[in-house]
């Protein structure tokens, strides 16, 4: 056992890592926040995590499962609000919602009047600033106004839920498809972006490893189906005014190299659990060299007063 995971097991010895447990796949219906209470089981967005280090895993796996303590970062709330208030609009419109602009938070009292206005709340309600609450509306509305965007959402489930084994490690995983049309053998996953412009969508796509996500689902998939998808979609919503749709479909090489991520990841953790050892990204000194774009680098002449 590494020193690392000793020092975090005696902050969390109850620290629940994957398990092998060979339940094979099944679709059940779950809350989203009791979905997240699935520790025993590896999802993307921890997996994920291997792509920076294993030592970057086992951080996020001590800190998910400490996050009840923790408030829920703005950028992920906002994502999450947008998913409910699309795929399930019954149950996100059964919410309270209050629009409110609270001052800036420098002072104590400003603080204070926030807590004391957050504390009146009935459970559950949720509060938008103005300027988020207007791009809420805004990124729902050009959705539903995109002619291929308004017509993905059709003939198929929102937000289920698949428990599996991954077929050659036997680690048992869990995901949570944003969108899925057997019919079509169709899967459909929903970012909510800061960028506007498709070219630099398509290079978050990969940036952000959301190839690695699609391929994770399509085991998912694969394993309820016995297929996988034919078709891997991303519908990307813009949070920059005019809240631009961008909808991509992965071809080949990308379903490719997403696939290649998952295997990595999953041999990796599969292994890490094995040795009882989570090594940082780099264990020894490397030699750094100027960059490429050094050799054209000029210095200015600088002229001094005689």
């Amino acid at each position: 056992m590494d020193n690392y995971l000793q020092h975090i097991l005696e902050k969390k010895p109850d620290l629940i890592f994957p398990a092998k447990l060979g339940e094979g796949s099944k679709r059940i219906e779950i809350l989203n926040e009791d979905y997240h209470q699935i520790h025993n089981r590896v999802s993307n967005s921890l997996l994920s995590n291997m792509r920076d280090s294993p030592r970057k895993y086992l951080y996020e796996l001590y800190q998910n499962q400490i996050a009840d303590e923790k408030e829920e970062k703005k950028h992920l709330r906002f994502g999450r609000l947008f998913h409910e208030a699309l795929l399930e609009p019954e149950n996100f419109h059964k919410k309270k919602i209050v629009v409110k602009d609270f001052p800036p938070q420098r002072s104590k009292a400003a603080k204070e009047e926030k807590r004391l206005f957050l504390e009146g709340l009935e459970p559950g309600t949720i509060v938008f600033s103005g300027e988020e609450y207007d791009a809420f509306v805004w990124m729902l509305n050009s959705l539903v106004d995109h002619d291929v965007g308004k017509n993905i959402f059709k003939g198929g489930t929102p937000e289920v839920t698949f428990l599996f084994d991954d077929p050659k490690t036997g680690i048992s995983a869990r995901s949570r498809l944003d969108y899925i049309i057997p019919e079509k053998k169709w899967i459909v996953e929903v970012k909510t972006t800061r960028v506007s412009n498709p070219a630099m969508f398509k290079a978050e796509v990969y940036k952000m490893d959301y190839d690695m996500q699609l391929a994770f689902q399509a085991e998912a998939y694969k394993s309820n189906y016995g297929i996988y998808p034919e078709l891997r979609v991303i519908v990307g919503v813009s949070k920059a005014a005019p809240h631009e749709i961008m909808i991509l479909m992965l071809d080949d090489e990308m379903v490719s190299s997403g696939q290649m991520k998952y295997r990595w990841c999953m041999d990796t953790l599969n292994k890490c659990l094995e040795l009882k050892q989570f090594p940082p990204k780099q264990i020894r000194a490397e030699i750094v060299s100027p960059p490429s774009w050094a050799a054209y680098e000029t210095f200015p002449e600088i002229e001094f007063k005689e």
